[in-house]
């Protein structure tokens, strides 16, 4: 697993594109070639906060997301060994790239 800064290609209302996140991916395990990362539990809060925040997010918006915010599906056991528990927001379905490998 190797850190990196991993970001979706779609902002809200307020950015056109959204911050980059902190996270952990496994460099040769992609999702048509995107990352598929996982973060910690701080991190993961913060990504579903950005996304289902009614002030700058569209409710239709927020529905397509919706299922990755779940906390108790979304914890992960890729990389329990790099930082305790992490959590999976949508990788194998969202675009997540990764500023790193840019």
């Amino acid at each position: 697993m190797e850190r990196g800064l991993f970001y979706l290609p779609c902002g809200n209302r307020e950015d056109d594109m959204p911050p980059s996140f902190k996270g952990w991916h496994d460099p040769k395990h992609r999702w048509n070639g995107w990352c598929t990362p996982c973060f910690s539990k701080e991190v993961w809060d913060e990504i579903c906060a950005y996304y289902t925040d009614p002030d700058t997010n569209d409710q239709e918006h927020i529905d397509e997301i919706k299922e990755f915010t779940v906390e108790e599906t979304a914890r992960t056991n890729r990389g329990v060994s790099v930082e305790g528990t992490l959590y999976d927001f949508g990788s194998g379905i969202l675009c997540w790239g990764n500023e790193e490998e840019e």
